[in-house]
This record gives C-alpha cells, sequence and structure tokens, in this order.
C-alpha cells in the first residue's frame, strides 16, 4: 500500500484558524500535526508514504519521519490525489489518502483501516466526525475510485462506491474523525485533552523560524 498526504505551503495552512492562532503558530501546528500523522503510518508499517506539495518546509518534516516527499504538480487537491493514486496503482499497490491534520490518530487507526479492507477487497472511507468530510480513503488496484473531496464528501464518495458497483466498508475511529481546521475543532479537542495545543505548538522542540 502507498498511503497518500496532500499538504499546503506552511505559510497557507489553517488560516481559518487566524483569530486563535499567528501565523508562526499556524506554520508549528501543521508541521507538528503532519508529524503526528507520519507517526502513526510509521507505528502501523503501512509501505511507503507519499507527502505530496507543501514546499521545502513541509519536506524536512516529511524526511524526518521517512517519508518520501513529491514536489506536487501544482494542481488542486483531487487532481493531485488522483495523479498519485493513479501512480501507486500502476505500481500494484493500494492508495490510501489521509490528511496531515489528524492530532488523535494512532497506528492502531490505520491498522483498522486495513483490516475494514477485508484483504484489499473493500473500498474504506472515514468519515469526519460531523459525517460529512472523508478523512480517509483506502482504495484496492483496480477500482477506478476517484477521491472526490470538499463539502459532503462522504456521501458523495459512498455514492461513487455505489454507482461502480464497489462494495465498500466505513472506517469509524476517534483518531481518523477529528481533523483540525476551525475555531470549534479546536475548542472541542482542547475539551477533550487541554495541553493538546501546546504539544501540537511546541512538539519534539520544534519549531519553525
Amino acid at each position: 500500500m502507498i498511503a497518500v498526504i496532500p499538504m499546503k505551503p506552511l505559510a497557507r495552512a489553517k488560516s481559518r484558524l487566524a483569530t486563535e492562532l499567528d501565523p508562526l503558530s499556524r506554520m508549528n501546528l501543521a508541521a507538528n500535526m503532519l508529524r503526528r500523522v507520519l507517526q502513526a503510518t510509521a507505528g502501523a508499517s503501512l509501505g511507503e508514504v507519499w507527502v505530496v506539495g507543501g514546499g521545502e518546509r513541509v519536506r524536512q518534516p516529511a524526511l524526518e519521519r521517512g517519508a518520501c516527499w513529491q514536489a506536487g504538480q501544482g494542481i488542486g487537491l483531487n487532481a493531485a490525489l488522483q495523479w498519485a493514486f493513479d501512480r501507486a496503482w500502476k505500481r500494484g499497490r493500494a492508495a490510501l489518502y489521509l490528511p496531515g491534520d489528524l492530532p488523535f490518530i494512532t497506528a492502531g487507526d490505520l491498522r483498522a483501516l486495513v483490516v475494514a479492507s477485508g484483504n484489499f477487497a473493500k473500498i474504506v472511507l472515514a468519515p469526519d466526525r460531523h459525517c460529512r468530510g472523508t478523512n480517509a480513503i483506502l482504495a484496492p488496484v483496480g477500482t477506478d475510485f476517484w477521491p472526490a473531496l470538499g463539502p459532503d464528501s462522504f456521501q458523495r464518495h459512498l455514492s461513487q462506491a455505489g454507482e461502480l458497483g464497489l462494495p465498500v466498508a466505513v472506517c469509524e475511529r476517534l483518531g481518523l474523525s477529528c481533523d483540525l481546521d476551525t475555531a470549534e475543532d479546536l475548542q472541542a479537542y482542547q475539551s477533550r485533552d487541554p495541553v493538546l495545543l501546546s504539544r501540537l505548538l511546541t512538539e519534539e522542540g520544534r519549531a519553525i523560524t
């Protein structure tokens, strides 16, 4: 399997948190959440991990965690994922989309995705905590299932699988459902873990300057 993690340049990351965090803090937040996702992929022994896009400031944490950094094609999110999925399938590997902003993700969450696939026989979708967005897609080789991220993407992905006649499994896990984009997300997660933000801003003592 090849896990694909698309990233924006850190200077443009987490713009919806601009009322809560200054630009440097938002950059550190995005970089350290990426490190957490990469730590989980390493712990789950998923195989190859590609971090796509984001520029040099994303390249550094990606390489630190043993991922392969791809510069990206200067195209939109779904087009970039289609490009990466197609490359994975041509190599005979299942493709897994993961966002880089899952602060509670664990290796166990990722192993659960693989188990849900039934030995890579099913599409696996992980919804966000509102069951509207999609926070993971596992697509086996030969499925022609393309990511269609955006508002209400979870139902759109379920419909696409039905139209293609593909078996689909839904994997609901805390670590996969909680992406961090908005002030409301941050407040909800701080209620669960009061020191979450301070750790995400200074994790491993690594700060971007």
